[in-house]
């Protein structure tokens, strides 16, 4: 097996001599690939996601882990079989369902000649009877959110050979709107605090000192979370980052994405009370719909509307004033994203 993280049935069938198959060592590789799944995701982190890899033998599965798995990160787990009903994607669901790890499915759909060429080009003892290819295509059921998995994201492309998938257009600042119909498998970000708490005090001395408190980040009269920067994970391990900037006269304001090189701050947080660096674990993850979107006479961006699933989710440039007494402002076109989800 090439690694605990990258888990595959068939890899327990090797021999000194190549891969061999009988029924009674095909039921024993399966007993082992779980065992394995369940070891490896009962050392799992709170970043920790199962990707189960689908499709038909020879679609591409194996290739898309190896291109994919740096870029995920070191979190993943990935578990590469054909999977091709609903009943047989069960137990690995179940397994990471029991460690509270989030399941992807990636479904590889390779149409039945394209299958059916790769394996004759792997190796003699690599190839499958073609008989089992056409049975586990005609077989195959689409895989589902009802299932259980938290997104399906379907592969249909071939790259060619020995390429790996690159990111799209390779810019520097990718539009809002490349946001469309992406696929989010996770989200991060650095929060900001809508007080930081504490109060003024006399000191010994008659003098009035501030006496930190502990900071808000939720108050009932503001329906927002406010992130000075969001990461957002794509299916295929491309991280994009929004930010807001304040109209400083720079002629760029507004929402925005850069991607982790244009990123002026990078993961991390600044050493204040008032951050913190946390998975949002609230937001939805799944297919993005952009469907609104605000724009100033300008024509930046002000406000976004993204539907994922049966949520909504809403980013606006602004930030968050104390004003006393319990009270808030909310202004727009800031340096902050605040952040609203709606069922």
């Amino acid at each position: 097996m090439e690694t605990t993280k990258h888990i595959n049935p068939d890899h327990y069938l090797e021999t000194e001599q190549g891969r061999l198959f009988t029924p009674e060592r095909s039921a024993a590789a399966w007993e082992l690939a779980y065992r394995d799944l369940d070891k490896a995701l009962s050392a799992s982190s709170p970043a920790t996601k199962l990707y189960v890899v689908v499709g038909v033998q020879a679609a591409g599965k194996s290739s898309w882990i190896q291109q994919n798995a740096a870029a995920l990160g070191g979190d993943a787990v990935f578990f590469d079989a054909a999977l091709p009903k609903t009943v047989h994607r069960e137990r690995a669901i179940q397994i990471a369902r029991s460690h509270g790890v989030p399941v992807v499915c990636i479904w590889l759909k390779a149409d039945l000649q394209t299958a059916l060429r790769r394996n004759t080009q792997r190796r003699a003892d690599h190839q499958v009877p073609e008989q089992a290819i056409r049975s586990v295509f005609a077989m195959f059921e689409p895989p589902s959110e009802q299932e259980g998995f938290a997104v399906v994201h379907i592969d249909d492309t071939e790259p060619a050979p020995g390429s790996s998938i690159q990111p799209m257009g390779q810019r520097q600042f990718p539009s809002l709107q490349d946001l469309d119909q992406q696929m989010i498998v996770g989200w991060r970000a650095c929060e900001m605090a809508l007080a930081e708490g504490g109060r003024w005090d006399m000191d010994e001395s008659g003098r009035q000192r501030w006496v930190p408190g502990e900071a808000v980040w939720s108050h009932p009269q503001v329906p927002y979370l406010q992130f000075i920067e969001i990461w957002i994970q794509l299916v295929d391990g491309r991280v994009w980052s929004m930010l807001s900037r304040i109209d400083d006269g720079s002629g760029f304001h507004g929402l925005y994405l850069v991607t982790p090189e244009a990123s002026e701050s990078g993961p991390g947080v600044p050493a204040s009370i008032g951050y913190r660096d946390r998975l949002l674990a609230e937001l939805p993850l799944g297919l993005v719909r952009i469907k609104d979107m605000r724009r100033d006479a300008d024509g930046f961006v002000v406000e976004m509307c993204m539907h994922i699933g049966q949520k909504v989710v809403r980013f606006l440039s602004g930030e968050v004033y104390e004003r006393g007494q319990g009270l808030f402002e909310v202004i727009e076109l800031d340096e902050s994203i605040l952040v609203q989800i709606e069922s």
